[in-house]
C-alpha cells in the first residue's frame, strides 16, 4: 500500500529536477546574451536565476537602448 506513495515522491523529484535544468539552461542562454551586451556571465546568470529569465531579457533591451543612446565619440581630424 506505501508502495505507490514512494513511486510518487520519486517521479515529483524528477519532474522537478528536469523543470529545474530547463530552468538553468534558459538563464544560462539569457545570461550569455547579457555577457554580450558588456554584462558580466556571473551576475547576468544570478539575476536571472533569482528573478526570471524575462528580467534578463528586459535588462538586455535597457542595456541596447542605452548604448543606442550613446553619442559616438568624437574623432580628430588631425593625421
Amino acid at each position: 500500500m506505501g508502495l505507490h506513495v514512494h513511486f510518487a515522491v520519486v517521479a515529483m523529484y524528477l519532474v522537478v529536477g528536469i523543470v529545474l535544468l530547463a530552468w538553468a539552461i534558459v538563464c544560462a542562454a539569457t545570461a550569455e546574451r547579457l555577457e554580450k551586451e558588456g554584462l558580466a556571465f556571473r551576475t547576468a546568470f544570478l539575476i536571472c536565476a533569482m528573478f526570471t529569465p524575462i528580467a534578463g531579457l528586459i535588462a538586455v533591451r535597457v542595456i541596447a537602448t542605452q548604448r543606442a543612446a550613446r553619442p559616438l565619440p568624437a574623432r580628430s581630424l588631425q593625421s
